[in-house]
């Protein structure tokens, strides 16, 4: 077995021994995690299933839960088999200096897996304001090169047909995150490619972002904020 920690983050008491316990039988074995900050206080914690969701996923489950945001797609805070790890996995170029642990587990996650999930937290993410996470700047075109790998190993292992309503989440988080950047536009071959879907019947608030690409920079920030306004008001 294989446990991941980052350097700066930590492992709870015995939580190695949590995730051996539960590893029988399946291939990785994902626990909660909470958040802590500089200070060492705890600011939340995060289950990694939604309320409703199995405990246990085969591959096609685990892979949509990663595409719908719906369990981190980090590599810690788990046990993966060792056996599940080949060169393919870590083929990832250089530039890519954040979103690696989204391509390594989608890698994983097209390979015919049993996956458990438990409700132990087993790892301490520690939030820093210099990090990587924190700082980075998304672009879509960064995003567009971490989707070329994503969408890859999907389509190389036929199992595009399976996830399209998920594929289709995965875009619109990433549109979401993007939609300051100027090089986001209408017309960007992505871009129109959801727009010709005539498969997944896309959200009210979805078909919203797509018509904010058609505005300037400008226009976008003034409507985003008074959908804002909006969600506040009528919370």
């Amino acid at each position: 077995w294989l446990c991941f920690v980052d350097s700066d983050d930590t492992l709870p008491e015995d939580s190695l021994e949590v995730l051996v316990h539960a590893s029988q039988g399946v291939d990785i074995v994902i626990g909660n995690f909470q958040i802590v900050n500089e200070d060492g206080c705890i600011e939340v914690c995060r289950k990694t299933v939604f309320q409703g969701d199995s405990m246990k996923w085969d591959h096609i489950a685990y892979l949509r839960a990663m595409l719908e945001s719906r369990t981190p797609a980090s590599v810690w805070g788990r046990l993966v088999k060792r056996e599940l790890f080949d060169e393919q996995i870590f083929n990832i170029p250089r530039e890519i200096v954040l979103g690696e642990d989204y391509i390594l587990c989608i890698r994983l996650a097209v390979k015919n897996i049993k996956v458990k999930n438990i409700n132990d937290i087993v790892y301490n993410y520690i939030r820093r304001s210099d990090s990587a996470t924190g700082i980075f700047k998304h672009t879509w075109e960064y995003k567009k090169k971490i989707d070329s790998f994503v969408l890859g190993s999907i389509r190389e292992n036929c199992l595009e047909e399976y996830c399209q309503d998920s594929i289709m989440q995965h875009h619109f988080r990433w549109l979401r995150c993007c939609i300051l950047d100027k090089e986001l536009k209408y017309d960007d071959p992505l871009i129109c490619s959801i727009r010709r879907n005539t498969i997944i019947r896309l959200q009210f608030k979805d078909r919203i972002y797509l018509r904010l690409l058609i505005l300037p920079i400008w226009g976008r920030k003034v409507i985003l904020k008074i959908l804002h306004e909006l969600n506040m008001l009528f919370q």
